[in-house]
């Protein structure tokens, strides 16, 4: 049994050499029957492929830009052929059986760069039992996105069959393979161009208004301009632009308004009075401030009026936040002062008067001093400032004085005076007294010897009546034992050629008086007023 079993695998391996050898003498044979070789239009056996890389960068490239593949094994070249005398095995689909190849081999010279055209040309290159294939380089272009690569022209590939030239239409496809695209070089035309083709980005473009709210979103194509929404508007500002450009958009974009506070004015009507230190202007932005108030010379400030209020308001504040221009209007009160008349040893009727900033005094006192001639009010006890009633009134009370001209009254006293009554007569005759200049004041009789006549005497006497003041010292007329006691003063005269008399209300005649108190006094020192 053993024996039979050695005997079938003997004949079963003679059977598999014999039919192997039957095949491998059958490639050998058809070998000379075919040979394709890669041509142009010209029958030149050169062929051109164009990359066009025109605006276009290289982000890498392959590390085996050519292989070709034999069909049968799916054995990978790395070369646009395999090496001249390489043993190939295809299928021959007519025939339905391999055939058997040595490669003729081929050549490619050129090469392709970014942002450029570049040419690459097969030569003499042999597709009896492969494909060729070029693996396209990653590429980029800035603003867009790949989409694939895509051929231009009408494709006519051109070749050698048997040494006879010969052209089909057919289509070189580009596909995706192991991550690179490529293309397949043997049914392309002469000079047959690839691009690899984009699509535009489309970016997001916002739009804000500083203030987190988003006025617009748009989509806007790579390198194109945005359009903005309308200015915005915004309480207290102006709008003063955007952020950034909106132009040429090469990414997604937040763009947002900007703003410049909006300045507001101040103005102040000040009515004559100063104030330092407040602002002209402001914004929205500015710290909370309170106004400053004026002053005026003369006057009280009431407050301000205007932007704040129409009731005058002494305490204004402009509060952060705050807008619009302003506009405020002092208010004042005239101040009123008091002059307080010092009559200066005389006597007043009204010591007190109350006059407004800037106005006249007006009417002014005159106050009285026997003895003394009223001279105006002043400034001061003694010098100082004369007033009247056109003086304006200052920022403060005042104290006017009264100055005051003694009353001396010039003169000619003669050596004796004669006192006594006119015969027949009512009148009590005085010597004339000489008036020099019709002056108001003191007769000074220093020196007067004094003769009493027809009865008459000193009731009293004062050895210092000589030269005394008003109302101080009297020297009263006696006769018979009577004193004259009535007050001449309302009968004095002064005739024009200056002589003295006084009237007597009692009846001097005959020595008979109606009463005592009927006959007058006679002051030796006296009141005199010139004609």
């Amino acid at each position: 049994m053993k024996s039979k079993k050695i005997s079938i695998v003997a004949i079963v391996l003679v059977l598999i050499f014999c039919h192997s050898f039957k095949n491998s003498y059958a490639l050998v044979t058809l070998e000379e029957r075919f040979k394709v070789i890669l041509a142009n239009s010209s029958g030149s056996l050169t062929k051109s492929l164009n990359i066009d890389l025109s605006g276009v960068n290289i982000t890498e490239n392959p590390s085996v830009r050519y292989y070709c593949e034999e069909d049968v094994r799916g054995t990978v070249y790395n070369s646009i052929a395999p090496v001249t005398g390489t043993q190939l095995i295809w299928y021959d689909a007519d025939k339905k059986v391999n055939k058997n190849w040595y490669s003729l081999g081929g050549s490619v010279g050129g090469n392709w760069s970014s942002n450029t055209k570049s040419s690459l040309t097969f030569n003499s290159v042999d597709v009896t039992a492969t494909t060729p294939y070029v693996r396209l380089p990653k590429v980029s272009k800035t603003g867009y996105t790949f989409t694939g690569w895509t051929i231009s022209e009408t494709q006519r590939a051109y070749y050698y069959f048997n040494g006879a030239l010969r052209s089909t239409v057919g289509s070189s496809s580009i596909s995706s393979k192991d991550g690179w695209y490529q293309i397949e070089v043997g049914m392309t035309s002469s000079a047959l161009t690839v691009r690899p083709t984009f699509k535009i980005n489309n970016y997001t473009v916002t739009f804000e208004d500083g203030m987190g709210n988003i006025l617009k979103t748009q989509n806007v194509p790579y390198n194109n301009n945005a359009t903005p929404p309308t200015s915005p508007i915004r309480q207290g500002y102006t709008f003063s632009g955007w952020s950034q450009s909106y132009n040429n958009i090469t990414s997604n974009k937040t763009i947002v308004a900007t703003w410049t506070p909006t300045a507001y004015s101040i103005s102040y009507e000040l009515d004559g009075g100063t104030v330092s230190n407040n602002p002209s202007s402001y914004n929205i932005t500015s710290p909370t401030f309170t106004l400053k108030n004026p002053t005026k010379v003369g006057h009280t400030f009431l407050g301000w009026t205007g932007s704040n209020s129409n009731i005058a308001q002494t305490n204004v504040t402009i509060s952060n936040g705050s807008i619009g221009n302003k506009n405020y209007i002092a208010n004042w009160q005239v101040n009123t002062y008091t002059i307080h008349f010092n009559p200066n040893g005389g006597s007043v009727s009204s010591p007190d008067k109350t006059v407004k900033y800037g106005q006249n005094y007006g009417a002014l006192p005159v106050p009285t001093k026997e003895g003394y001639i009223f001279n105006g009010w002043f400034t001061a006890i003694n010098g100082g400032v004369l007033v009247n009633s056109s003086s304006i009134m200052g920022t403060e009370n005042i104290t006017l004085y009264a100055q005051w001209v003694p009353i001396i009254l010039d003169v000619t006293v003669p050596e004796s005076l004669d006192i006594y009554q006119i015969p027949g007569k009512v009148d009590l005759k005085i010597n004339a007294l000489t008036l020099q200049n019709n002056c108001i004041g003191t007769i000074d009789i220093s020196k007067l010897n004094i003769n009493l006549y027809n009865g008459f005497d000193f009731a009293e006497m004062n050895n210092d009546f000589k030269r005394m003041p008003f109302n101080t010292k009297k020297i009263y007329l006696a006769f018979n034992n009577y004193n004259l006691m009535n007050d001449y003063n309302s009968g004095l005269s002064i005739s024009p050629n200056g002589s003295l008399s006084v009237q007597l209300n009692g009846k001097m005649g005959g020595f008979s008086y109606n009463s005592k108190d009927q006959i007058a006094t006679m002051h030796l020192i006296m009141k005199v007023r010139g004609q």
